[in-house]
């Protein structure tokens, strides 16, 4: 008899477990591999109004956040030599580069900021454009994940920075040169700037 009752009492617990009405489990949340499939994150320069400046005569504090674009958040600081912290603006480009698509950001004796520590990924890469008007001399500035800063050509970096492989692209153009910069492994902050350079089409890939 307690073999049929308990047969019963599992047929009965197999059918409530059927029904339309049982309860059905909680979804569970995303998980970084599910953002990574989305593909690659992006700072375009969408964000600010064009002609947008930053720098010391408008009162930009030095590393603050001016604003987040798909995750990545942009900030000015101090080029190297000599502590310069002129002007970054958002800026149609002299001529097309990259992507091609305006605008960009122009660093004059300043450096651009970005952090990805706010994407829902760890990037295995970033990427991002220039357009260097002022090669070979003056020199630009290039730092990842609190390296020491290179002061050089973007169109040969170090091969590598803070354990981050490091290698960029270069094509003449118009008054300079352009090209793309790649870092693969964990980026979590870049800077980069120069005298003048344009950057655009910063990203970052899952």
């Amino acid at each position: 008899m307690r073999t049929l009752r308990t047969l019963a009492l599992g047929i009965t617990i197999a059918l409530a477990a059927c029904s339309p009405d049982a309860p059905t489990a909680a979804p569970t949340a995303p998980t970084r591999a599910v953002a990574a499939a989305a593909g690659p994150l992006c700072l375009e320069f969408n964000v600010p109004p064009l002609g947008t400046p930053y720098g010391a005569a408008y009162g930009t504090p030095v590393g603050a956040p001016q604003w987040v674009e798909n995750g990545i958040t942009a900030a000015v600081v101090p080029y190297q030599p000599g502590a310069l912290f002129v002007e970054a603006k958002i800026d149609i480009p002299p001529t097309p580069f990259g992507a091609g698509a305006a605008p960009t950001g122009r660093a004059r004796s300043i450096s651009w900021q970005f952090d990805f520590t706010g994407l829902p990924f760890i990037p295995k890469a970033v990427t991002f454009d220039w357009l260097d008007q002022g090669s070979p001399s003056p020199v630009e500035n290039l730092a990842v994940n609190g390296s020491p800063l290179y002061i050089g050509q973007l169109h040969t970096p170090p091969a590598s920075m803070a354990g981050i492989a490091v290698g960029s692209s270069v094509t003449p153009a118009p008054g300079g040169l352009t090209g793309t910069v790649k870092m693969s492994g964990p980026v979590q902050k870049v800077i980069v700037g120069g005298q003048p350079v344009w950057i655009d089409h910063v990203c970052a890939y899952p």
